[in-house]
This record gives structure tokens, C-alpha cells and sequence, in this order.
């Protein structure tokens, strides 16, 4: 996901819109990461000359559903919930456009052990983690898995790392022999 800020310099809303965005981050658990454009810096892009002052957009898309206006140089003024105006999106209008475009943290059907770990996860991470739920199922999660090393699951993989807690696990011949397994009855 990317969340983008865009604003003028002389914008005296710009601090209250950032404030807005850092409490919607905490309040729907989303990786607080965001870019900031000055919209007449030299390295903005050019989009970002598009927009009023200030802007909020997750994924390329304007939180309010307003398209971008070529040349504006406006402050923007929202709606809140219950139409009154403001000049800064409402806590509600960013948290419902973060939370639309965060992957979703969903447990892979019929795998309590699984379902278990990621609750564990779940309950453990903080606004800054970013927490990616794959699907073995898939060929890509597969490769990837034996890239890291997985050998069972459920895994975690802290910062491209296999977590110590996940290392060694998986069937193993040695300990399968020892445990009675192709020793004739």
C-alpha cells in the first residue's frame, strides 16, 4: 500500500491532516509509512501539482473521491460524516481508505495450528509491523517458503529471516527412524 501526503508549504492545515494520518495508522493497526510531497518541490511528481493542500492519497486514489484538477493551487476542504465541513479528512475517512487497501489478515482454512499462530501474531504486532499472511497452496508462496528454509508450517519470517523459533522443524529422517517409522512390525 502506499499513502502519500501532498500539501503547500504555507498550508496551516498541513499539521493537523499529518496528526489525522498518524492517529488512523495507530487506530486500524496499518504500517504507519507514508510519502510526503511538497506539491512545488522540484522532486514532487507531477500528480502531485494536481491536488489542493492538503491531500491524502492511498494507493493513488484521493480518500474523498476527488479527481485531480491540472494547475490547482487551492486549500482542500472535506466533508466529516455528518457533512459539516473541515480542512483536514476526518480520522473515519482515512482509517476506511487504509483499511480497504491493507492486505487482509486472513487465516488459511482448516488449519487450527495455523489459525492459532496467526491469532498469536495478531495480538503481539505493533502499528509499525507489516504482517503478510501467505497461502502455501500457492506455487509462489511454495518457492519462496523453501528459499527460507521452511520445512513446516505454520512459519514466521522476521525480516527476510526464518525466526529461531521456526528453524530445524520438519520432517526429518533421522528422528522419523527413531521414532519407529520403516522398522518392520
Amino acid at each position: 500500500m502506499i499513502v502519500e501526503l501532498i500539501y503547500d508549504a504555507d498550508c496551516p492545515n498541513v499539521p493537523h491532516a499529518r496528526s489525522q494520518l498518524i492517529k488512523a495508522f495507530t487506530q486500524t493497526g496499518v504500517s504507519a509509512r507514508w510519502k510526503e510531497w511538497e506539491r512545488s518541490a522540484p522532486d514532487a511528481p507531477g500528480y502531485a501539482r494536481d491536488y489542493g493542500s492538503p491531500t491524502i492519497l492511498v494507493d493513488g486514489k484521493d480518500l474523498a473521491g476527488v479527481a485531480p484538477n491540472a494547475g490547482t493551487r487551492a486549500c482542500r476542504v472535506y466533508s466529516d460524516e455528518r457533512g459539516n465541513l473541515s480542512r483536514t479528512p476526518s480520522i473515519a475517512a482515512i482509517c476506511s481508505a487504509l483499511l480497504a487497501a491493507a492486505p487482509r489478515k486472513k487465516p488459511i482454512a482448516g488449519c487450527a495450528v495455523c489459525e492459532d499462530t496467526i491469532a498469536l501474531i495478531n495480538k503481539i504486532t505493533c502499528p509499525s509491523c507489516e504482517v503478510e499472511i501467505l497461502d502455501m497452496h500457492k506455487p509462489e508462496v511454495s518457492k519462496k517458503a523453501k528459499q527460507y528454509g521452511i520445512r513446516s508450517i505454520p512459519a514466521v519470517v522476521v525480516d527476510g529471516k526464518l525466526a529461531d523459533c521456526c528453524v530445524g522443524r520438519g520432517p526429518d529422517e533421522r528422528q522419523m527412524r527413531a521414532a519407529g517409522i520403516g522398522i518392520a512390525l
